[in-house]
C-alpha cells in the first residue's frame, strides 16, 4: 500500500501566500447580490473592508463567512478566532467596519513584520517615528 507522509505546519507558521494561490473572497450584500468586489490577499481584504458597504460586512460576519475564509483559505486560526469575536459583539455599521479593519490590518502587519512589536520580537531595529 502506498503511504504518503503529510507534514503539518506549526500553527505559528502562517505565511502570506501569493494571490494566485488563494481562493478569493467575494463580497455580497445578500444571497445572489454580488457587490463586484473580491479580495485575494490580506492586503486586498483590508482595502476592501474600507470600501465595501457596511451591510455587506454585516451579512458576512453574521454568516461566519470571513471567519471561514480566514480558517479554510488563509489557514490563519488566529485571525479566524479574532473575527469570530466580532460576531458575538453584535457590532453594526461603522463600528463593525472599524473593528474588522483593525483586526485584519493588525494581523497583516504581524505577518509582514511591519509592526513595532513584531520587529522587536525578531530582534530588528525599530523604525524611527517622526
Amino acid at each position: 500500500m502506498f503511504r504518503r507522509k503529510i507534514r503539518k505546519m506549526p500553527a505559528h507558521s502562517v505565511s502570506l501566500r501569493e494571490p494566485e494561490q488563494i481562493a478569493p473572497f467575494h463580497f455580497y450584500i445578500n444571497i445572489d447580490d454580488y457587490t463586484g468586489i473580491s479580495a485575494d490577499s490580506y492586503k486586498d481584504f483590508v482595502k476592501s473592508i474600507k470600501q465595501i458597504k457596511a451591510k455587506s460586512l454585516s451579512f458576512h460576519v453574521e454568516r461566519g463567512d470571513f471567519q471561514k475564509w480566514a480558517l479554510d483559505v488563509l489557514k490563519d486560526k488566529k485571525l479566524a478566532k479574532e473575527i469570530g469575536k466580532i460576531k458575538r459583539q453584535k457590532l453594526k455599521g461603522q463600528a463593525l467596519r472599524n473593528r474588522l479593519y483593525r483586526i485584519v490590518s493588525k494581523r497583516h502587519k504581524e505577518l509582514t513584520g511591519k509592526s513595532r512589536r513584531a520587529r522587536s520580537k525578531k530582534g530588528l531595529p525599530q523604525k524611527e517615528s517622526r
